[in-house]
């Protein structure tokens, strides 16, 4: 993915950070959003921050219209119950084995950056684990 450039929404947070680092160790220039992030939050030469929220559905619609004459897409992946130390620690005795694993976040947004995926874009795609 060396010649993709991929947008990730709340990339300070602990899901975003983690999905960060997937698209960064495929080569992928990632530019990451969140209400306060700057280069301290990911020293990689092919990081780029941008403080903003992107992270409401009318927002990602808006990206996916302004950007398809570019030929890009924008989509937003809404995860439930994440399953990373803080909700543990929250959540202490709840079963954190329906929880959604970030690694399967990645993944799917791996999936969608793929350019056999283009026509995708502008959804909403909810991730849910075994909570369904």
């Amino acid at each position: 993915m060396k010649d993709r450039v991929v947008l990730i929404t709340g990339a300070k947070g602990d899901l975003g950070s983690f999905v960060t680092q997937r698209f960064l160790a495929t080569g992928a220039t990632v530019v990451g959003t969140s209400r306060s992030i700057s280069n301290q939050d990911s020293p990689e030469p092919n990081f780029a921050p941008l403080p903003v929220d992107f992270t409401k559905a009318p927002a990602v619609r808006m990206v996916a219209l302004e950007s398809k004459a570019a030929g890009l897409t924008a989509n937003l992946i809404l995860p439930g119950t994440m399953d990373t130390p803080a909700n543990r620690k929250a959540m202490p005795a709840a079963d954190p084995s329906k929880w959604v694993q970030p690694g399967a976040v990645a993944d799917l947004a791996l999936l969608f950056a793929e350019e056999r995926d283009e026509q995708v874009t502008g959804t909403v795609i909810p991730i849910d684990g075994t909570n369904v």
